[in-house]
């Protein structure tokens, strides 16, 4: 065997190795997500992972978060009396755990109508009052990003639409300096929040296995009004009004 075959043998073994991960991580995240389905008794649920294409070229997935992030998450960031907005809800998964948890207002942001039909769904068949769904693109948010200081991401949008969201996040910020949390789960642009003034807290793994990459890791950023200080955030009772 010379020393070309050898190389092609090497690079052979290394590619069918990294397909054999790759399916051994999507087939224990869905698994995860199935198992966490299947403790909740209501018929006619759907959080199911889906694919979507939209006229505008742009490339969307609609996925399950893994089972207990915001439990995770608050383990070590404090979501009390936090405001949420979730981008890119999907079909909701993810804000009904955050129904959970001692947010101080709680909405979401998700382009597909159809979608958010069935996250207006969902909350209806689990008995949980209508949250606040911007059914448009999260690009053409301005003053209401100014109500909310925790956003959470799921690897919504391609580097081009991160970008341009976290621009506008910085209009917002200067409009209405507070400090403001990043929750990004499967970090793929990470290296792009510096660029915008925000600070990595915390990487979270959710997962001993899948955590050894970002399929199962959750990433915080935050950027404050002033660097090194952090402002505190008030303690207020659950308020999940839509629009409030």
């Amino acid at each position: 065997m010379n020393k070309i075959q050898l190389l092609a043998l090497i690079l052979a073994i290394y590619g069918w190795i990294n397909l054999i991960l790759l399916l051994v991580k999507k087939g224990l995240y869905h698994y995860l997500c199935q198992k966490a389905l299947n403790q909740i008794h209501v018929k006619g649920l759907d959080f199911s992972t889906t694919k979507t294409g939209f006229q505008s070229r742009k490339y969307f997935k609609c996925q399950m978060s893994l089972p207990g992030i915001w439990r995770t998450v608050g383990q070590h960031i404090d979501l009390k009396g936090r405001s949420l907005l979730d981008v890119g809800a999907g079909k909701g998964f993810t804000l009904f755990e955050a129904m959970a948890e001692p947010f101080k207002k709680v909405a979401g942001v998700e382009i597909n109508t159809d979608l958010a039909k069935v996250i207006h769904k969902n909350f209806a068949l689990l008995g949980i009052p209508p949250i606040l769904i911007f059914e448009q693109d999260c690009l053409s948010l301005e003053q209401q990003l100014d109500e909310y200081d925790l956003f959470y991401f799921f690897n919504p949008f391609n580097r081009g639409v991160l970008s341009q969201f976290l621009e506008h996040l910085n209009e917002s910020f200067n409009r209405k300096p507070r400090a403001i949390s990043i929750v990004y789960f499967y970090p793929v642009y990470d290296t792009l929040f510096k660029k915008y003034g925000y600070s990595r807290q915390v990487v979270i793994k959710m997962h001993p296995f899948l955590g050894l990459t970002k399929l199962g890791q959750v990433h915080v950023f935050e950027k404050t009004i002033k660097s090194g200080s952090s402002v505190p955030h008030q303690s207020v009772e659950k308020d999940l009004t839509p629009g409030l």
